[in-house]
């Protein structure tokens, strides 16, 4: 098992598959929040489903709507179970805080590349990403 450590911004616990972008992700255009995936953008996670899933990405770019986004994915039970970045900013912040999506940042996601779909622990309490690298 190997732990990743970072800052918690939100605590929360989740469980759920590592779905991870070398690119910053913008909730206004990116994301569908209907079917809680990334539909466009300059994007490695093209067409991805990221409902439930544990997303890490480098930092967030774009619109001051993210939140209403972010809120409205929850809303429909289509948001992802907890967000790693590198650098978190208030947006993406206070949409977490808001619908109480466990975030951490500080979190040196390139690093995260290899365990990629692998089944992670998020504790956002503690700022501790746990995946079995086996």
């Amino acid at each position: 098992m190997i732990t990743i450590r970072g800052n918690s911004l939100v605590p929360g616990k989740a469980r759920g598959e590592l779905v991870i972008s070398t690119k910053p992700i913008s909730f206004l255009g990116m994301v569908d929040p209907v079917r809680g995936e990334i539909v466009a953008g300059d994007t490695d996670l093209l067409n991805i489903r990221i409902a439930g899933k544990i997303l890490a990405f480098p930092y967030m770019v774009g619109s001051t709507v993210a939140p209403y986004i972010i809120y409205r994915m929850k809303k429909l039970n289509t948001m992802p179970a907890a967000i790693a970045v590198q650098r978190a900013d208030a947006s993406l912040a206070s949409g977490c805080a808001v619908t109480k999506i466990p975030l951490i940042d500080q979190v040196e996601t390139d690093k995260l590349l290899k365990y990629k779909l692998k089944i992670a622990i998020f504790d956002g309490k503690n700022g501790i990403i746990k995946i079995d690298d086996k």
